[in-house]
């Protein structure tokens, strides 16, 4: 037991020197008291935590870029996870008289527990005292390097991490606890941490709502390993039929419980458990704002051609585009239909791919050898080949929705890449153990094909690492006291919305951050507009065309409008005098129907929606209106 103990402290140390280094070396605490993120809404979530609230505030006019008017609230998309992490953390901060729990200290701590976790699951099982073999460690070693030093993760740590940033960050070392646990789960069924991971694989989209999908999986191995140890007798599993299915509900139910907690938050916070803000943001960027609340032409090209442009944007991004979210030949194969891309960091390119296709065919192999015993009822006979092919089966079936999901979705990023990041990780893991296994079984081999192996993934991971790049610099960090917050503005603003807009100006006079957004002051309109109104009745806009337009080229008839997630029904499209006035009938929805709401509009029909990037609609707006007077 005190050997046990001790080498516990042993790994507990150097998973906080591991936390110490990274932040660091990559720049993120660049120098004593610069331990706060720049700009991170997570902080500010754990502080409205805090104060019993689940919004960031309840003033309109304290809206910023990609924050969301909801519920009465500001609400921030980027999920509820990260802020009850640091919550208390902030709330311990605050007892020892400070102000609030440093972000990227509460960053380093989720690292230096996603490094224990990997010391703990790989080093007692690869590597422990009474194995002092060369290859146990080597596996041990390449494992740890491939996890904690994976390439895309250290280049998005060594850029400017802000709440986009960080969040990513925090998916990957969580992607990492449930690697851990489910290879314990794998190499020693047991219900108590079949139970732990249950939860933890339902919790996980309380982060970000793509390890959902990772969670699935996560779940649905878990449950085959502890079906299959029961089936074999297992003594740490061994139960009657009844018990068994009696656990395994149990194990659900605890999956369950984070999803409904998810639901329940998002219904909360944004008025459906299946909406997480996303289209509900406000941004400059009209065409993605159109993309996600009424529809856009990317969905709709074949198969093949967003397959392809998926690919490019995973293994062959070009160059970065800044601000350029809409031009053309930033990745490889892709299309040319209108899609907001937005790449400036560098994360993988074609080894990863080779890399990644090597472990899913080394999957297959294993698959088909175990097919081909199946008459044994057993796994392969290698207890590290039972590892391998849940850490290569846990990637492949993550990859799978994730990539149904990107080669459609209206928006494609960097940042999105990385949602695959624990997904290829643990391909590159199996793909290590199942070379180390084979080394194992060529012991006359073994002494120069290790070091030759060690050698190749020293040097890939170094030059990996080495190469990776961010358009926007450095992290940007810094002391408590001169951070920027998301406070109230000091804006003069009439206790209610009127009646109507009847310019832009007026819009904007509402000192509501992008109230008026696509609406300038002489009346153009871009593909679609953004309006703050106030318990609408009904939605009435009066347009006239603008010079050297036809009425054809986006037909009244097509202009679309949503209150929040509900979408208007027209009414009437009526013509007088060169003016056209389009009516919706009002909410249905009691949510609504109440208190201050935002509007969009969509001017043009989703098939033009690619042109009218730059361009304006042919439509002129001279009044805004929602309620009689």
């Amino acid at each position: 037991m005190h050997q046990e103990f001790k080498r516990s402290m042993i790994l507990a140390y150097a998973a906080l020197a591991y936390a110490v280094c990274v932040l660091c070396l990559t720049g993120l605490v660049p120098a004593r008291g610069q331990w706060h993120s720049f700009r991170s809404y997570h902080r500010t979530q754990a502080e409205a935590f805090l104060t019993g609230k689940i919004s960031l505030s309840q003033d309109p006019r304290d809206l910023d870029l990609d924050l969301c008017w909801s519920g009465g609230g500001v609400q921030q998309v980027w999920g509820l996870g990260i802020g009850l992490w640091q919550a208390p953390l902030d709330a311990l901060a605050r007892l020892c008289g400070r102000p609030g729990f440093p972000d990227r200290l509460a960053l380093g701590l989720f690292m230096a527990l996603a490094a224990y976790v990997v010391g703990r699951t790989w080093w007692h099982f690869m590597a422990p005292p009474s194995a002092l073999t060369p290859l146990n460690y080597a596996s041990a070693g390449g494992v740890t390097v491939f996890l904690l030093a994976f390439p895309p993760t250290m280049n998005l740590l060594r850029s400017p991490l802000d709440h986009y940033g960080e969040t990513l960050a925090y998916v990957y070392f969580f992607g990492i606890l449930l690697i851990c646990g489910l290879v314990a789960t794998v190499r020693r069924p047991r219900w108590g941490g079949f139970y732990v991971l249950c939860l933890m694989a339902g919790v996980g989209g309380l982060i970000r709502p793509t390890l959902v999908f990772y969670g699935f999986a996560t779940y649905a191995i878990a449950v085959v390993v502890l079906l299959r140890a029961s089936a074999n007798k297992a003594a740490l599993v061994a139960v009657s039929p009844t018990a068994l299915w009696i656990r395994l509900l149990a194990g659900s139910s605890l999956f369950g419980l984070g999803g409904t907690l998810l639901f329940v938050t998002n219904w909360l916070r944004f008025g459906s458990g299946w909406e997480f803000g996303h289209s509900l943001n406000v941004s400059p960027a009209l065409i993605s704002v159109y993309s996600t609340r009424f529809d856009y032409p990317f969905k709709h090209v074949p198969f093949a051609e967003s397959a392809r442009e998926l690919f490019g944007a995973l293994f062959q991004v070009r160059r970065f585009n800044g601000f350029g979210w809409y031009e053309n030949w930033i990745l490889g194969g892709q299309s040319m239909v209108v899609r907001w891309r937005g790449f400036n960091l560098t994360t993988y390119d074609l080894s990863h791919a080779i890399l990644l296709g090597a472990a899913w065919t080394a999957g297959a192999y294993l698959v088909w050898r175990w097919w081909v015993s199946r008459r044994h009822k057993a796994l392969p006979t290698s207890s590290l080949d039972s590892v391998v092919l849940g850490l290569i089966g846990w990637s492949f079936l993550s990859a799978l929705p994730l990539i149904a999901f990107y080669m459609k979705a209206p928006a494609i990023a960097d940042r999105y890449m990385l949602d695959f990041a624990p997904s290829i990780a643990a391909a590159l893991v199996g793909l290590w153990l199942f070379f180390m296994e084979r080394c194992r079984l060529y012991p006359s081999r073994e002494k120069w094909v290790l070091w030759l192996l060690c050698l190749a993934a020293a040097v890939w991971n170094g030059i990996e690492i080495d190469r990776g790049l961010s358009n926007w610099g450095p992290p940007l960090s810094s002391k408590l006291d001169v951070l920027a917050g998301p406070g109230r503005q000091n804006f003069a603003r009439a206790a209610h919305l009127p009646n109507e807009y009847r310019n832009a100006t007026a819009a904007m006079e509402s000192c509501i951050p992008y109230n008026g957004q696509g609406w300038d002051t002489n009346g153009a309109t871009s593909c679609c507009g953004i309006f703050f109104v106030e318990s609408p009745r009904f939605l009435e806009l009066q347009l006239k065309l603008g010079p050297g337009h036809l009425a054809g080229e986006a037909p009244p008839e097509k202009i679309q409008a949503k209150i929040g997630l509900e979408r208007l029904s027209q009414q009437s499209v009526l013509r007088s005098n060169g003016t056209w006035t389009v009516l919706f009938a009002g909410p249905k929805r009691r949510l609504n129907q109440e208190g201050i709401q935002p509007a969009f509009v969509a001017f043009v029909p989703a098939e033009d929606l690619g042109n009218y990037v730059t361009a304006t609609s042919p439509w002129v707006l001279e009044r805004i209106a929602w309620r009689r007077r």
